[in-house]
């Protein structure tokens, strides 16, 4: 069942192959981005370029579901990181929209166990845990108030253009036949392709009832 979705960060690397896979499963896209970052904008979607909170809210009216995919760098994660999830809140909360949620796994901590379910408690060993732990009890508070959340947990993205360490060092000598893996090799981690995720993101939004 196609509708309308607006994508917040869209000219970043989530939220371009999102907007791509909602296009071609029939949705109607609104691409937000920062001014002059349209250009970045999957093609075949509504752009809109701006910044001010307001005008997320704007963006949102008369669409379906609006997916939280801000691009926001490591460096201001403690800055921009909450001021980013409450406009999208704001947004869903004003438009009745369902929020879709990019989780990841740093809220679990060191100790996390291999296997992850909506039972394992959060205990975040890091300042970017702590963070994204707490954005994600502002969901939970806005599920509370009504608004329909949607969390869809991954681990690292690869694929879908570079950016992520994968690229970045595991395979960036791939052409020389040399990988390089950056710590024990019998550590468990967790990648997320990200056409598969972004074809995921579709099948959670068209059952989002």
């Amino acid at each position: 069942m196609a509708g309308r979705i607006l994508v917040l960060g869209a000219a970043g690397r989530l939220g371009r192959a999102a907007a791509e896979a909602f296009r071609d499963a029939g949705w109607s896209v609104t691409s937000f981005v920062r001014p002059g970052a349209g250009r970045r904008a999957a093609r075949g979607t509504i752009v809109v370029e701006a910044e001010q909170r307001a005008a997320v809210t704007e963006a949102a009216r008369d669409n379906d579901v609006v997916l939280h995919a801000f691009n926001t760098p490591f460096p201001q994660w403690q800055r921009l990181a909450l001021q980013h999830l409450y406009a999208t809140i704001d947004a869903a909360e004003a438009t009745g929209a369902t929020l879709i949620f990019p989780g990841n796994l740093y809220n679990y901590g060191a100790g996390m166990p291999e296997v992850l379910d909506e039972t394992i408690p959060m205990r975040p060993t890091s300042r970017k845990g702590v963070l994204r732990e707490t954005m994600e009890q502002r969901l939970r508070e806005a599920s509370d108030r009504g608004v329909r959340t949607v969390i869809v947990r991954a681990g690292d993205f690869f694929g879908s253009g570079r950016g992520s360490w994968f690229d970045l060092v595991i395979t960036k000598e791939l052409g020389s036949s040399r990988i390089t893996y950056p710590g024990p090799l019998d550590v468990v981690h967790e990648w997320a392709y990200l056409p598969d995720l972004a074809a995921t993101l579709v099948r959670i939004a068209e059952r989002r009832a």
